[in-house]
């Protein structure tokens, strides 16, 4: 019996590293203001912005996600996958792709407007940031984030009778967040 348990203990010691290999989650939530250069009255505009992300760690330096990013009165909301890389243990890149959503409303008609003119179309967002405070299983980050949508074909202006080809709209965002690892 001794050495039946003296066995099973050596082979759990012994066990080959691969077998350890572990894919740890991640996750994410971030807020910020966000400024872009296409209102519905063309004169740019600032609005707040929450991004929210989960997904796991490859290695310790590097992570893949979902991401749901939108702007709050604005209604520009995107869904799509990143890859964040830490270059140093507190500093990182991170980009994403995905499918982008943009309304146009009448001026003036508020967060929650009564009609809207909706186009679909292609996101790519950039980032870099800054890990403020890490631990061993999250941080608090601060993070400049510039995103570009591009739709084939969108209404720039809610008064607009027919869409315009070709839309890119871009915008700059400031966010603070925290993630887990």
């Amino acid at each position: 019996m001794k050495l039946a348990i003296a066995i099973a203990v050596l082979a759990m010691v012994a066990a080959p590293a691969a077998a350890e290999t572990r894919f740890d989650a991640f996750a994410g939530v971030s807020a910020g203001v966000a400024v872009g250069t296409d209102a519905v009255d063309g004169n740019g505009d600032a609005s707040a912005l929450v991004s929210v992300r989960g997904g796991g760690l490859l290695r310790s330096d590097l992570a893949v996600y979902a991401e749901g990013w939108a702007r709050l009165c604005v209604d520009d909301r995107a869904l799509g996958a990143g890859v964040r890389y830490w270059l140093v243990r507190k500093l990182w890149v991170s980009g994403a792709i995905g499918v982008a959503r943009r309304s146009v409303a009448p001026a003036g008609s508020g967060c929650f407007p009564d009609e809207f003119k909706r186009s679909t179309g292609a996101w790519f967002s950039g980032q870099i940031g800054a890990d403020l405070l890490r631990r061993r299983y999250f941080s608090l980050d601060l993070a400049l984030r510039a995103n570009a949508e591009y739709y084939g074909e969108a209404f720039e202006r809610f008064d607009d009778l027919e869409p315009t080809d070709g839309v890119l709209v871009p915008s700059v965002a400031l966010e603070i967040g925290i993630s887990f690892f």
